[in-house]
């Protein structure tokens, strides 16, 4: 059980309106000239755990120029029939700067077997430190995002800039020091939203210290980041790096998550 809590939900992300991307690979490749600047965006992915489809994670992203933000909420739903073998039901809404995805404040509700709360998070990244519910506080290093604003600060990195970006993750008051390396070989991959021309990402985690966090948190944030874990995510390989699919490695465990469905909105 334990195990499986470590493969629970690598990353997660919405169930909302939905766009069947039954084309092929053009059905992205013909948007290529349409940032994700501009759009209202709405992933919907299912996670696969042993071949079974366990749970649903999508992620709804808007964005506010005037202000500066992007705004993206994440829910993350256990399937029927398997709340037995775990029980989760998360909603998760992030404020993040616009330029940088630096996360500015995360509100989390956690209803888990074991784990109810609600629980916000407030980054300062000129002080460095993050504040929980306004009473606990801890220092960070930078930059430093959280799981969901990482994986859209990877989405906007250039493959023509680097091909290995370093950079930190706060995992409710355990920090860990992040690798993710980009290849530069394109695959072709195809998932229940359509086929895709993708680009792998390898991401590596490694703890800064050893310290323990002095609460119970939700499975996400308490799994993910482990010392020798490690992340693959395929991004389609246009302007809009969608993640096709994401797949979390822990000793010889794997979860993943495939891409259903995608709406792009002006």
């Amino acid at each position: 059980m334990v195990v499986l809590c470590h493969q629970l939900l690598i990353l997660l992300l919405l169930n909302a309106t939905e766009w069947k991307a039954e084309k092929t690979a053009s059905t992205v490749a013909d948007r290529k000239n349409l940032s994700i600047d501009g759009y209202s965006e709405i992933l919907n992915y299912k996670m696969e755990y042993l071949n079974l489809h366990v749970a649903n994670l999508n992620f709804s992203q808007k964005m506010d120029t005037a202000a500066g933000k992007n705004y993206l909420n994440v829910t993350a739903k256990s399937t029927p029939g398997t709340q037995l073998l775990f029980s989760v039901d998360n909603y998760y809404q992030l404020e993040i700067d616009r330029e940088s995805f630096l996360p500015l404040r995360i509100e989390k509700r956690v209803c888990q077997k074991n784990v109810r709360h609600n629980l916000s998070l407030k980054f300062d990244h000129q002080s460095h430190r993050i504040v929980k519910d306004d009473s606990i506080e801890w220092a960070i290093q930078e930059p430093c995002f959280d799981y969901f604003s990482m994986l859209y600060f990877l989405r906007a990195k250039s493959l023509d800039q680097t091909d290995t970006v370093k950079l930190f993750i706060d995992s409710e008051f355990l920090i860990y020091k992040v690798n993710a390396r980009f290849s530069k070989n394109q695959q072709t991959m195809t998932v229940p939203a359509g086929r895709f021309k993708v680009i792998p990402v390898r991401v590596t985690f490694e703890k800064t210290n050893n310290e323990q966090r002095p609460w119970k948190t939700d499975l996400l944030t308490n799994r993910l980041a482990q010392s020798g874990s490690t992340l693959i995510i395929w991004l389609t390989a246009d302007e809009l790096r969608i993640p096709v699919r994401l797949e979390y490695e822990r000793s010889m465990l794997k979860t993943q998550l495939v891409l259903k469905s995608f709406f792009l909105q002006e």
